[in-house]
């Protein structure tokens, strides 16, 4: 809470700041701000006003797209309701309804009388306005004001609404209301009659059109009946699902076919295998071994073997049973080898007819693919005529229908567009009023130049006024001198304190610093100052000698020269430098300190430089500056030491040690504000007790902006 309060307190502080700046200002304020006015004033006065007048129009959308164009798709798209409207606003601002307007108001000879009766104010104006209006015809008169019109047209609306505001702006109060509704007028006109010329337009190309698809439907019809007479095409489908049930079935003897034919070609390629390799029997082919005939044969073989061979031992071979038997089984053998040959020459001739068998149902299979094939074609070609026949069919019918409406509207004189609101004469000029732009442009104005004045102080590199040690400036302010220009015109005159009755505010400021230097000295009352600046030529000499004078008023008062590179005092006081100066002491010449008297002031004496030396430094750091100042303290109440400026050289630094208190010199509107933050920091790095600064030579006009100085030095003074 007492940080937010402290923070308010700031900002208070911040903002009286910048009220002060403002203040100080405020004739440059007032100057600025009745410039402004005056040249606002003329301006407005010279500005012709400007009227407007509005009306308002319904346009509804065509619903029936021929009136918009007569093949277009529907007006359903957003964009293309957008496009529509463009359109309209484009035409409302055409050349042809604007001329129209022009001619039936009769705005060129409106306009001339207009301009005549602004121009009797001015003579020269008016002659060479004639001299221009009698160059044109009336023809660059009447597209001057249709472009004129052009630039002062807006069409507003037609986006997500079907009303259009036209607004207009013309010079002719009389008029302006009169123009926007015959623009309103002109455009429903145009619109109307453009709506019946496309209606017309529309019918006669529908008329055409109907022939043309009549034509076409009774064509399409006629190939499509020659062509189902031609090909039989009484029920294509049927045919279709035929000739894909006859080519399942080969399908599926093809299967059974090919499965038989693998069989048998295995059994033929083992018989020609056999066939070419003599050592190999028939007997081993499986079918034969599996054949009842051959096993009878062969079981037949066998018994008859076994006998043979049970016989053999008993009868020999030349028994008769044993011929009888061997005759058998020779019978046997015959019988066998015969039933295998039949079984080669089944499956050779078995081989052969399922071989032609199998090709046989592929030739039916490729055939019947080619007979479906050709069923399909022509039962889409049979389609697509249909198909067609219905399209034309369909055209023929919406164009019957669209001719018929077409016919009907013909009749009727109405139009899509309505006036909802007429424009009215306006009462008093468009835009802001006079007053509020004077109003406004002095706020800006006075806004602009604050902002530049507090930029400006804000940026300032030189002391100007007593106020700118506060702001920019760490060290207490002294106080001030004023600049007197009747005294610096003789310069032999320039001791301005003992001058008191020519400039008594000058002698009340020195004073006021002799107050200020005891106030910031309490409680340890100092006896010695030094007197330093930052430059040369900023009147730290001359301030010197008046704070020497107002300080012999309290005691005895010891004025000490120690710019011993660049003496000014003598001169300033137009004393002669006949005598041995402070700086034959200090070099050793002489043994004894002889001090000057003041005309006219009592209780000061001045050790001042006769001649000016190039060995300061050696001269500064030496044991008879430290005897100087132990005979000055112990002599004098006070010692006021005149020092070099302390940018410019170290001397000032040195006498800092030696001295109570140190007093900073700075000429108003002269020493920049960088080169006294310098000088500070000099002096503190060497631990100078600093006192504060003097503003020297402050210009009156400067503390007349500070009332509160100005009037407190003007009482008192």
């Amino acid at each position: 809470m007492i940080d937010f309060e402290k923070r308010q307190e700031a900002e208070k502080i911040e903002i009286k700041k910048y009220i002060d700046i403002l203040w100080k200002k405020k004739l440059v304020i007032a100057i600025f701000l009745m410039t402004v006015s005056v040249i606002a004033v003329s301006v407005l006065s010279n500005k012709t006003p400007i009227y407007t007048a509005k009306t308002t129009l319904n346009i509804e959308i065509p619903r029936d797209p021929r009136v918009i164009e007569s093949n277009s798709r529907s007006l359903s798209n957003f964009q293309l309701i957008s496009m529509y409207y463009q359109t309209q606003r484009d035409i409302i601002s055409s050349d042809l309804i604007l001329g129209r307007v022009v001619e039936n108001l009769n705005l060129v000879d409106a306009y001339i009388v207009f301009q005549k009766s602004k121009d009797d104010n001015s003579l020269l104006s008016f002659f060479s306005t004639k001299r221009e209006r009698e160059k044109k015809n009336y023809e660059e008169q009447k597209y001057s004001i249709i472009n004129d019109l052009k630039k002062n047209l807006k069409v507003e609306g037609g986006d997500r609404t079907e009303l259009l505001t036209l607004s207009v702006e013309s010079v002719l109060q009389h008029k302006v209301h009169e123009i926007a509704n015959s623009i309103a007028q002109e455009y429903i006109k145009y619109n109307l009659k453009h709506r019946n010329e496309k209606l017309v337009e529309t019918s006669n190309w529908l008329d055409n059109q109907l022939n043309d698809i009549k034509l076409k439907l009774n064509t399409s019809e006629d190939e499509l009946r020659r062509f189902s007479l031609k090909n039989n095409l009484v029920n294509t489908n049927q045919q279709e699902y035929s000739a894909n049930t006859q080519l399942e079935n080969l399908n599926k003897k093809l299967i059974e076919s090919q499965n038989s034919f693998s069989k048998i070609r295995e059994l033929h390629d083992r018989v020609e295998e056999i066939s070419s390799n003599p050592e190999s029997s028939f007997r081993s082919l499986s079918i034969v071994i599996n054949n009842d005939i051959i096993r009878d044969i062969v079981a037949e073989t066998v018994s008859i073997s076994r006998k043979i061979d049970e016989l053999d031992d008993r009868y020999g071979n030349k028994h008769p049973k044993m011929i009888a038997l061997k005759a058998d089984l020779k019978s046997a053998n015959a019988s066998l080898d015969s039933e295998v040959d039949k079984i080669v020459k089944s499956i050779n001739i078995d081989y052969v007819s399922s071989k032609e068998e199998l090709s046989n149902i592929k030739a039916l299979i490729s055939e019947k693919n080619k007979e479906l094939i050709d069923i399909q074609k022509k039962n889409f070609a049979l389609k697509r005529m249909e198909r067609e026949v219905a399209n034309n069919a369909a055209i023929y019918e919406s164009y019957l229908k669209e001719l018929a409406q077409s016919n009907i509207s013909e009749n009727y004189d109405i139009s899509n567009v309505k006036v909802i609101d007429d424009a009215r004469l306006p009462a008093r000029p468009s835009g802001i009023s006079k007053s509020i732009i004077l109003l406004g442009v002095l706020v800006i104005s006075f806004g602009f130049i604050s902002v530049l004045i507090i930029t400006l102080d804000m940026f300032k590199s030189v002391i100007v006024s007593p106020d700118d040690v506060e702001k920019y400036l760490s060290v207490p302010l002294l106080g001030f001198t004023i600049k007197n220009k009747n005294l610096s015109k003789n310069s032999k005159v320039k001791f301005l304190a003992r001058n008191a009755n020519n400039s008594p505010e000058l002698l009340e400021s020195f004073k006021s610093i002799r107050t200020n230097l005891f106030l910031a000295d309490t409680p340890n009352l100092s006896h010695s100052f030094l007197v330093t600046s930052s430059n040369p030529l900023e009147g730290k000499s001359v301030f010197s000698l008046n704070l020497a004078t107002v300080m012999s008023q309290l005691g005895k008062t010891a004025l000490v020269e120690l710019d011993l590179r660049k003496p000014t005092l003598l001169n300033k006081l137009a004393l002669a430098n006949d005598q041995p100066g402070i700086e034959a002491y200090l070099k050793g010449t002489s043994n004894s300190l002889v001090p000057r008297s003041v005309d006219g002031i009592e209780g000061i004496e001045l050790f001042a430089v006769a001649h000016a030396c190039d060995d300061a430094p050696e001269l500064l750091a030496g044991q008879q500056i430290h005897r100087l100042f132990a005979y000055l303290k112990e002599n004098f109440d006070y010692v006021v030491v005149d020092s070099p400026p302390c940018l410019a050289v170290t001397d000032s630094l040195v006498l800092t040690k030696l001295t109570d208190r140190t007093v900073l010199c700075a000429q108003s509107n002269h020493t920049k504000v960088t080169e006294i933050k310098e000088s500070i920091k000099r002096l503190n790095k060497v631990d100078a007790n600093i006192s504060g600064i003097v503003i020297t030579q402050v210009s009156p006009k400067v503390l007349k902006q500070d009332s509160l100085y100005y009037n407190a030095i003007s009482y008192y003074g």
